[in-house]
């Protein structure tokens, strides 16, 4: 998916610029209470495609600025992805030439609500109704016979979530079944590595000593797993660091969410920052927290820990920054 969209105004209808992007007109969103903040830059090129061909150009072709204030950075993660699938999927819909498997859109929307489901609990009890519903979830994607390999993708997430809540107890079948993923997403290979590793026993931090005190750089989804793991096999996550003015100030799991701030002014209490970001965006958050921590401060990415991480019993490193990191 695009990070934003560059368009010629005079090729694309007034009404959709006026009410999408400048805003003279007034949106008016059927669903209610859901934040849609930052869908159209995904909307708008997914309703030409229901009319016209689009060009993808793999290259870079413009330098896209993270910044503290940008508008994603006070919204719910969520509640938007979950909104903006829906409306994906009724579009696919209108295109019958091309039928695009229902079952694709589903597990998207399905992993997002299992981020929603995970980010809202605080506690450090995770109800059970949680429990039941994010396995329900797993078991509605699988039991569907129009269960395509892409949707099992989409959903690795899920069955990750449901290992941690004991409501799956290693690899299910259907995964173990799949090959590894061939696309551009890396984040989806490394879910594919860590869901075909689950097994009682397996940790993601087994090469991490469990005297050092954690850091997670992010407060979504891939970071609750993470919470979920360390709790489980004896590390300490001292904090989360998350610049979304949504999260901060709250709890993942009985955590505490602070923004990227907090590392200055801690930088002693911090052995390690682990990156959770599904981007690949590893080399600017360790430019950020260069620059925001006096003393150097040890980071390494989850995509990272999975290259080590394998059961207890045969323990070993290949990669040489994490033997580096760990010893």
């Amino acid at each position: 998916m695009p990070s934003c969209v560059m368009l010629e105004r005079k090729l694309v209808a007034e009404r959709l610029a006026n009410l999408h992007y400048y805003r003279t007109t007034k949106i008016r969103i059927k669903a209610k209470s859901i934040d849609v903040a930052g869908i159209e830059d995904i909307r708008i090129p997914a309703k030409v495609n229901t009319r016209h061909a689009i060009g993808f150009i793999g290259a870079p072709l413009l330098r896209y600025r993270v910044h503290a204030t940008q508008g994603t950075h006070a919204v719910d993660l969520s509640m938007p992805s979950i909104h903006l699938y829906k409306l994906l999927l009724r579009m696919a819909r209108n295109i019958p030439a091309h039928p695009i498997p229902e079952i694709d859109f589903k597990a998207h929307i399905l992993k997002h609500q299992t981020q929603n489901d995970l980010s809202q609990i605080e506690s450090i009890h995770i109800p059970n109704k949680i429990r039941r519903r994010i396995a329900n979830y797993w078991q509605r994607l699988t039991s569907d016979p129009a269960l395509t390999h892409v949707a099992l993708n989409a959903a690795l997430p899920i069955a990750i979530a449901a290992h941690y809540l004991s409501m799956l107890p290693e690899t299910p079948r259907q995964i173990r079944m799949l090959t590894a993923p061939d696309c551009h997403t890396t984040a989806i290979r490394h879910y594919f590595v860590w869901a075909n590793r689950l097994q009682p026993g397996f940790s993601i931090f087994a090469n991490i000593p469990t005297n050092r005190r954690l850091v997670i750089f992010g407060s979504a989804l891939v970071a609750a797993l993470l919470v979920l793991d360390a709790r489980r096999s004896g590390h300490q996550v001292i904090a989360c660091i998350d610049s979304n003015l949504y999260r901060q100030g709250r709890m993942l799991f009985g955590t505490p969410i602070h923004p990227p701030g907090w590392l200055a002014d801690h930088p002693k209490e911090t052995d390690l920052v682990i990156f959770s970001s599904e981007k690949d965006q590893e080399a600017y958050l360790t430019k950020r927290i260069s620059e925001l921590t006096p003393t150097p401060i040890q980071t390494l990415s989850w995509k990272e820990l999975l290259g080590t991480a394998v059961l207890p019993a045969t323990r070993f490193t290949t990669n040489s920054r994490t033997e580096e990191l760990v010893s």
